[in-house]
């Protein structure tokens, strides 16, 4: 596989029935939609090839621990806040000149994550109008590597701020072991998917409170171990 197919139809598993649901996204208590395995198992498992070998070199390794000053500055009983943290490989691609734009063009892969039908698709499971023109990013989980609780709230960015649409795709290596995704629902931290399946799509309307943990390899596999995340952010256009 030298190239992604430039429709996101072409790469999933066709299941339309499925997409539909109750009401829009984050007005019923549902803020996520998951489809497991939802990705052509064939090409699932070379794109993982084709995204290590074609963007990997493009990934920064972003390392934001606890901060050991946050319990020490801490004046009154049960007033936490604990910042986001987290550990992973990721490479935005919305700037049109960088080389990794470049690269991620002639694979095809701003062809697929921009087509129509990844827009279409995004569009039935979200229950919103979206934008036709969105925001890339790819990431790469390791061993080890995380997201801790947080909510995606971006107030000071105008087109965000009264909420937006995320879709991604997750493929993962047979050398992980295990990786979870909780997430909020009706006020509680308390829905649990595995996201280390070899692949699957969500749909999701931010913001929500929200993270993902520690990825798990199998023994002996730590080096080996895999997740790639393909990431579209929608803005939510208003109604006419």
């Amino acid at each position: 596989m030298e190239k992604f197919p430039a429709e996101f139809s072409d790469f999933i598993i066709p299941s339309p029935s499925s997409w539909s649901g109750n009401g829009r996204l984050g007005t019923n208590g549902e803020f996520v939609k998951w489809f497991p395995n939802l990705v052509k198992p064939a090409l699932a498992k070379q794109a993982i090839l084709l995204l290590e070998k074609s963007m990997g070199p493009y990934l920064r390794t972003w390392n934001v621990p606890i901060s050991r000053q946050l319990i020490p500055e801490l004046r009154n009983n049960f007033s936490e806040s604990l910042p986001k943290t987290f550990r992973n490989d990721s490479v935005i691609l919305n700037s049109p000149r960088t080389a990794a734009v470049a690269t991620a063009k002639r694979i095809n892969l701003l062809q697929m994550l921009g087509s129509e039908s990844l827009h279409r698709f995004a569009q039935i499971c979200s229950g919103y109008t979206l934008d036709p023109e969105p925001g890339f990013q790819v990431s790469r989980y390791r061993t080890g590597d995380f997201i801790g609780p947080h909510n995606d709230h971006h107030p000071e960015d105008w087109n965000l701020r009264k909420g937006y649409v995320d879709l991604s795709i997750t493929l993962t290596t047979p050398s992980v072991a295990s990786q979870y995704f909780i997430y909020e629902h009706k006020g509680m931290l308390n829905r649990m998917v595995n996201v280390s399946v070899p692949s699957g799509v969500t749909v999701s309307r931010l913001p929500y409170w929200h993270q993902v943990t520690p990825l798990a390899a199998r023994e002996g596999k730590e080096q080996e171990a895999q997740r790639w995340l393909m990431l579209v952010s929608f803005s939510i256009l208003p109604k006419k």
